[in-house]
């Protein structure tokens, strides 16, 4: 090999690693954002992003923390052991309406009468509940107090002219309930996927009540959120940026990717191959937190009492910049 071109690809070799070293060195020295999740299916561009290394590409390391439970996120969250959560907006409202500066600075999920509904609210065949009328003096499970399955099962009730008080509300968490279904530990359930399709497929042949988390709501709400503390949403703006910016990579990937997602339900969900047909999956694009999005949520908890001070959507959410 001549001189000239040994020099020439010396020097090729050396622009190179030049040019990929701030790629290299921003992959290695991303900030690292400690993640309190629980498994749902709306977080599963969170867990595809992670493996394929988007959220590092972006400029940010999330290290993923399973908490058991919505009050388990919070505690974390609150403590410091995490610097972000995932969370139903109702639980984090109702801590910050208690003291605690949360608020949502990405918004995921959402719900809207008739054409994009997630929430089931499903009785057993044993139970010989028809309609949510039937309810009265039966055991309805709705997951952790202050959820919002809490949430729908006042509005749900209140629609049909019943109350909390007409029914036994049992705690217990979502994974727990198609089995409790089964043996007859409770007549119905507010629960959802990937619970809702095993539990649908289930021995308890369930009678589904209703759908949707608010009873015939028209305009668009959301049921899912990232939050964090202001504090922290205010000094890492490039992380949250980074973090929007990684799960709409990922969400799209998914999105156009049936196959893809369907894998994903089995290897990482472990969710039964013939049930996963049965799934709706669908991932929110537009992250931005808006207020009119938390509008009527906020209304219906201060009616039914779960807020105790006037809070207004504004109060709640960290919009983007």
């Amino acid at each position: 090999m001549g001189l000239k071109l040994t020099r020439c690809l010396a020097f090729l070799a050396g622009l190179a690693t030049v040019l990929a070293s701030p790629l290299a060195v921003q992959a290695q020295d991303a900030p690292k954002v400690r993640f309190a999740y629980l498994k749902t299916l709306d977080l599963m561009p969170f867990f595809y992003g992670v493996q394929k290394g988007y959220f590092k590409e972006a400029g940010v390391d999330i290290e993923l923390i399973a908490v058991p439970g919505g009050p388990a996120v919070g505690a974390a969250v609150a403590s410091g052991s995490a610097d972000i959560g995932y969370a139903a907006p109702t639980p984090i409202m109702i801590a910050r309406d208690q003291g605690q500066p949360f608020k949502a600075f990405v918004s995921l999920e959402w719900e809207r009468t008739p054409d994009r509904l997630w929430g089931d609210i499903l009785a057993t065949e044993k139970s010989g509940i028809k309609s949510l009328k039937d309810l009265k003096g039966k055991n309805l499970g709705v997951s952790v107090p202050g959820g919002l399955c809490e949430l729908a099962a006042r509005d749900w009730l209140t629609s049909v002219g019943l109350s909390t008080k007409d029914v036994n509300i049992l705690n217990n968490p979502f994974p727990q309930m198609p089995a409790m279904m089964e043996l007859g530990t409770v007549d119905a359930v507010c629960i959802v996927e990937p619970f809702a399709t095993a539990a649908l497929a289930g021995k308890s042949k369930p009678v589904l009540l209703k759908k949707g988390y608010l009873a015939d709501v028209k305009e668009k709400y959301r049921v899912s959120i990232l939050f964090a503390t202001e504090k922290w949403i205010a000094g890492h703006g490039k992380e949250v940026a980074a973090i929007k910016k990684a799960f709409v990579r990922a969400a799209t990937e998914l999105k156009s990717n049936p196959a893809l997602v369907k894998e994903i339900l089995a290897k990482e969900y472990r969710f039964p191959p013939a049930l996963i047909d049965k799934l709706n999956t669908d991932f929110a694009l537009d992250l931005d937190p808006k207020a009119e999005d938390y509008k009527i949520m906020v209304e219906k908890m201060t009616k039914y009492g779960m807020l105790k001070n006037p809070m207004k959507p504004e109060d709640f959410i960290a919009p983007a910049k």
